[in-house]
């Protein structure tokens, strides 16, 4: 049986880059953004990681925004190449559903 938790889980990094094209945003606003959009009980403990491995890789970049009740806090953007990245994801994802379309009978 397909495990749809680890199939939707492969389309999170395209997913964060999609919510960080058109506006910067906080973690707790990634999730929030993510769960208004239909992916739900998303887990720091999955995002962060995501976080750190899109940012390494030159994708999101951060600024640290003061924070008067505690730790300064990442502001996450989108770089170019996180652009270009996401349009590679979307490209890809439309050449998938045309092909699984295709197969499975889909509209």
């Amino acid at each position: 049986m397909a495990n749809k938790v680890q199939i939707i889980k492969g389309f999170l990094d395209g997913f964060v880059l999609s919510v960080l094209e058109n506006e910067n945003l906080f973690t707790t606003d990634i999730i929030h953004r993510l769960d208004e959009l239909g992916y739900k009980n998303l887990s720091e403990g999955t995002i962060y990681p995501l976080l750190l491995r899109l940012e390494s890789s030159n994708l999101i970049s951060s600024d640290k925004v003061y924070n008067a009740l505690g730790p300064s806090k990442k502001k996450y953007k989108i770089t170019p190449q996180g652009l270009d990245e996401l349009q590679s994801i979307k490209d890809i994802w439309q050449e998938f559903k045309t092909l699984s379309d295709s197969i499975l009978g889909g509209h």
